[in-house]
């Protein structure tokens, strides 16, 4: 074989093999500003957040509030927002539209479970109300 065909060939597996092996080369993708969702939904999801570990820490207002008299259901319930904000404010940082569309799914039903729990829960309904008109609109405006 000629010498400059075997120096072309090992110099083109040198190419794709440095081609897979340098992590250096491959960069971060520019970041995006937030849509208007994701302001929306990021803004909702960190008050929630910060209410609920507040709620986590002493749950006694929550206990007065909606006449829960678990403290262990009380925690429980906190915890579990804190997740499921924590999974939206996810969703909201990276623009996940199917994060949003969920989101407005997800309040009609909890307000409507929250209808049907009574008086107490009322302000809950509104709070769901709220945050899906947030949420709705900017999503319409985006």
């Amino acid at each position: 074989m000629p010498t400059h065909l075997l120096s072309d060939d090992l110099s083109s597996q040198h190419l794709a093999h440095s081609h897979f092996t340098n992590h250096k080369s491959h960069s971060k993708p520019p970041k995006m500003p937030l849509s208007r969702p994701g302001w929306a939904l990021a803004t909702i999801s960190i008050i929630t957040i910060l209410t609920q570990i507040a709620t986590l820490i002493d749950p006694t207002t929550f206990i007065n509030d909606f006449g829960v008299e678990s403290v262990e259901g009380v925690r429980l319930i906190a915890f579990l927002l804190i997740l499921v904000n924590c999974y939206d404010l996810m969703g909201a940082l990276q623009d996940n539209w199917a994060v949003y569309k969920f989101g407005i799914v997800a309040r009609v039903a909890a307000a409507s479970l929250f209808w049907s729990f009574g008086p107490a829960w009322r302000l809950l309904v509104g709070v769901e109300v709220g945050t899906l008109g947030v949420l709705g609109g900017a999503m319409v405006l985006a």
